[in-house]
């Protein structure tokens, strides 16, 4: 995969309404981490992807990781949120702190790490 701007290294799905409240996510919706690229930026976030399918109302998915919460203060709760966080995180510059919220283990965690740009 090539590193550039759209790349942060993680797959991730909307989970939302009846899947969300399977979830117990705390908010009305957030993005299941599917998988997360080794040395990415959500590597070294620190986020954490699925380790097993699970079937979550009647739909298969990989279950077991981080449902990201907010990015930069930002709710990640629907689709339309996506767009939002692309345009703060163009804004970020290097030396400013990328900070995101996760739902993890049933605990609210927060992530952060310093912005160096997408030269990474």
């Amino acid at each position: 995969m090539d590193r550039n701007r759209g790349f942060y290294g993680f797959d991730a799905m909307l989970v939302s309404g009846a899947m969300a409240q399977a979830l117990n996510v705390p908010q009305s919706g957030g993005f299941l981490i599917k998988q997360v690229v080794k040395d990415s930026i959500g590597d070294r976030l620190g986020l954490k992807g699925g380790d097993r399918i699970g079937i979550v109302e009647g739909q298969q998915i990989v279950v077991g990781g981080d449902i990201l919460l907010s990015v930069q203060g930002i709710t990640m709760a629907s689709a339309d949120d996506r767009a939002k966080v692309f345009k703060a995180l163009e804004t970020l510059q290097p030396g400013q702190n990328l900070r995101v919220t996760v739902f993890r283990g049933g605990k609210i965690v927060e992530l952060a790490m310093t912005w160096t740009g997408f030269s990474e």
